[in-house]
């Protein structure tokens, strides 16, 4: 018994990893510039538009809002991180140029400030524990 109580304290404990959700489990809006919208895998890349006779490109659609004015969808350009994990580096209002993610997007309306609706698009995707690996066996 001395013996298991030793073990167990001496036992290095199991550290679970950071949780990882990845584009290809979620389900995104999409938008293109011409306004159709589908609900689609994520990717980093942009889609063709899927409506037939429109070849644009589609892109990530986040929910935009002023104010004074209705919600905007902003196309959002993702890039992988250094550690892999996928985040906006640009965004745009339909019609306009791209904007560097964390310069301040302004209502095409009045010229105030817009606001992101915050919604984690990954926040559904079933989250994954990862463990450790086991310590080595001792001795020989």
């Amino acid at each position: 018994m001395f013996a298991l109580v030793i073990w167990l304290s001496l036992r290095p404990a199991v550290v679970e990893g950071p949780v990882r959700r990845v584009l290809p489990e979620v389900d995104l809006d999409w938008r293109c510039d011409a306004g159709h919208a589908w609900r689609a895998r994520g990717q980093i890349e942009p889609r063709v538009c899927m409506t037939k006779d429109c070849d644009r490109d589609m892109w990530p659609a986040a929910r935009w809002s002023c104010e004074n004015h209705h919600k905007f969808h902003v196309a959002t350009r993702l890039e992988l991180d250094a550690s892999g994990f996928p985040g906006p580096v640009e965004f745009r209002l339909r019609g306009h140029k791209w904007v560097v993610a964390g310069d301040p997007l302004v209502c095409p309306k009045c010229s105030k400030f817009l606001r992101e609706d915050v919604r984690d698009p990954l926040a559904d995707v079933k989250r994954r524990k990862r463990r450790s690996a086991p310590p080595p066996k001792r001795g020989g």
